[in-house]
């Protein structure tokens, strides 16, 4: 073997040198090193989750109607009601019809029954503010209304709760007063609210989680007297409103 021959050979083995030591096992401690930030980078596209919070709002949702299911097993219930709602007002004694808002908060309280049916109570009261026309004399609509007390009856259907209010007691007392300056206050309602309700879409705290439901309602009822301090007299007054509704219940 001559001397290039003997070269080759050298260079030969020293290459196979090379790629084992590059394809070989890695030792231990460069092992370690790579399995730690294999496990880093699997840790960082775990945390990465664009849609995890839509994802969790949908697993709330399911949660929530579980627990409203269960908490509909309990005997007595206890509820918070607030809306928001657009009103048209209209009187026989007035041309045409006026435009108000109406801000309410109210309780309900009552019994489940089987099959997820409920009996109970309402009382709340509207602050309501006309938008349309006004005058200084007492036919504006302008003031609040107070639901003394109404029948409720619901049912929760999978993951709605259908509700109605029957009114039959309660006063709408306008802020405006007459021209001799006596209060003017509206009695004798008959009417009625429908509420469907579900459970909060999003994510929330814990205290409200499984609690909170929204949803909305039509109302239409119509007031049989009006009071001009101490004189009753007939009312043809009719109201009616669309409202966007939030309860807790405990």
């Amino acid at each position: 073997m001559n001397y290039f021959s003997k070269l080759f050979l050298i260079y030969l083995i020293f290459l196979t040198s090379i790629k084992n030591v590059f394809s070989g096992a890695m030792p231990e401690h460069d092992q370690k090193i790579e399995q730690q930030k294999k496990q880093e980078k699997e840790k960082k596209e775990e945390n990465f989750k664009p849609f995890e919070i839509f994802k969790e709002s949908k697993k709330k949702v399911k949660t929530n109607k579980k627990n409203n299911i269960a908490r509909k097993k309990e005997f007595f219930f206890k509820r918070i009601n607030t809306s928001l709602s657009y009103s048209n007002a209209s009187d026989d004694a007035i041309n045409g019809s006026n435009h108000l808002s109406s801000f309410g908060i109210g309780a309900t309280a009552g019994i489940n029954f089987k099959n997820n049916f409920s009996l109970g109570l309402t009382t709340d009261l509207r602050l309501m503010n006309q938008y349309s026309s006004t005058s200084k004399v007492g036919e504006n609509f302008r003031g609040f209304f107070w639901n003394y007390a109404s029948l409720n009856l619901s049912k929760d259907a999978d993951d709605l709760n259908i509700g109605v209010d029957l009114h039959f007691f309660g006063e709408h007392k306008v802020y405006n007063k007459s021209n001799l300056g006596n209060d003017i206050t509206y009695t004798n309602p008959i009417g009625a609210k429908v509420t469907i309700l579900t459970p909060y879409p999003f994510a929330l705290p814990d205290f409200l989680e499984n609690n909170l439901r929204i949803g909305g309602s039509f109302e239409w009822m119509s007031f049989g007297k009006m009071n001009i301090g101490t004189q009753e007299l007939d009312s043809s007054r009719k109201l009616w409103q669309l409202g966007i509704n939030f309860t807790y219940d405990f």
